[in-house]
């Protein structure tokens, strides 16, 4: 019994250390104010040195472990259970959006995301089937980045996470705070449920590997780029601001290479 303490207490920690790691880096950026340069709103040469010492270690990481399982998830998997895989973990982390709409002052797509939070589950079989798609009910995401956005932290220094990859200091507090958003992630504290426990550790594993496998395209062109550094920042944050309506004429470039949706 005591052996299975110290193992569920190893756990937890690994657990939540994402949401730690997220606040703490962001901190740690922090200190240099978030200051930018005038030639690029979005850069800070402060964090430069210390973002291409993480891109280094998260791309090592990423060629050893990450993605040969991800590319071995793709071969094995077919599109069609990926697809349900998708609607299942969407459906999961739709109250973090539903809260976030809620704090933007987006009225109606709070609403939408509830709609589509309730039918899913009740007739999606927990949201494996995306029942609110048939219904016209659209699917939109948001997050408490693009909260502290919309109450006017705009202009945000890019910054890489470790293991995470890349974002902006804003946007890694936020992921820290959607995590602890997260109803899922608040039941799964009761050291009395071992199976829900075990679960969110399941959902959680299933989703890093759901992200790197769906990003697989676009982060294997990168690779093949002169500067794949410098490719994925520029890529990256013109997408995050045309996300966030910052820069209504840039282009999206759909960037999904994101292991964090918890």
């Amino acid at each position: 019994m005591k052996n299975k303490n110290k193992v569920e207490k190893i756990r937890e920690n690994l657990r939540y250390s994402g949401v730690f790691l997220c606040l703490l880096t962001a901190a740690c950026a922090s200190t240099s104010s978030d200051k930018t340069s005038v030639e690029n709103p979005d850069i800070n040469p402060n964090l430069e040195p210390v973002n291409h010492v993480i891109y280094s270690f998260n791309d090592a990481l990423d060629t050893v472990l990450l993605r040969p399982i991800a590319k071995a998830y793709d071969t094995v998997v077919p599109d069609f259970v990926q697809s349900l895989v998708k609607n299942f973990l969407h459906n999961l982390q739709t109250p973090v959006y539903i809260i976030n709409y809620t704090l933007q002052g987006e009225g109606e797509k709070a609403q939408a995301a509830f709609g589509r939070f309730a039918l899913n589950t009740s007739l999606g079989f927990f949201g494996i089937a995306d029942m609110a798609a048939d219904a016209g009910i659209p699917k939109e995401t948001t997050d408490f980045g693009a909260t502290m956005a919309k109450w006017g932290y705009t202009d945000s220094a890019y910054f890489v996470i470790p293991v995470m990859g890349p974002s902006t200091v804003r946007d890694a507090l936020g992921k820290g705070v959607d995590v602890i958003l997260n109803p899922f992630n608040i039941a799964t504290m009761n050291p009395n449920n071992d199976s829900l426990r075990t679960a969110d550790w399941i959902r959680f594993g299933v989703n890093a590997v759901q992200s790197r496998a769906s990003a697989l395209p676009l982060t294997d062109d990168i690779a093949r780029a002169l500067d794949p550094y410098t490719t994925m920042q520029s890529m990256y944050l013109q997408n995050r601001r045309h996300e966030l309506h910052l820069d209504k004429d840039t282009n999206s470039y759909d960037f999904d290479f994101d292991m964090d949706e918890e």
